[in-house]
């Protein structure tokens, strides 16, 4: 059943660990606390679908104070396949600062059935159905 690779990126290690838990029974699940380590994992892994925090610790660009949208930006330079990206934050969606196509947006604290609908959704081959 896990057919699906998913990256998930996010800093905060309780809420990684939680979403890992839930995930992992249907999806191959790669995780990242950062996006440097992110960036290694995603050439290594090819994944199908990405869920990222947007405010990551900055590596990838200073200037930006979105580090998550410069990770996804590139990931998708980087990328043979152009996985599905689905962002999550604290705060609302910083509007027209992403250049990523057909993202998702979740605000934390996250449903978790809300995630999964949205991963398959987002992932074609994924055997998730709710």
């Amino acid at each position: 059943m896990r057919n699906v690779k998913l990256l998930l990126v996010e800093d905060d290690l309780d809420l990684l660990t939680d979403l890992v838990i839930f995930l992992s029974s249907n999806y191959l699940v790669f995780t990242a606390g950062d996006s440097r380590e992110a960036v290694n994992i995603f050439e290594k892994t090819q994944p199908d679908c990405c869920v990222i925090d947007i405010n990551l610790p900055h590596f990838l660009n200073e200037r930006n104070e979105y580090e998550g949208l410069a990770l996804a930006q590139e990931m998708y330079a980087r990328g043979i396949n152009k996985p599905a990206i689905i962002f999550i934050s604290q705060t609302p969606f910083p509007k027209g600062t992403s250049t990523v196509p057909d993202y998702k947006f979740f605000r934390k604290p996250l449903k978790v059935s809300d995630l999964l609908d949205t991963i398959a959704a987002s992932t074609p081959d994924s055997l998730y159905r709710v």
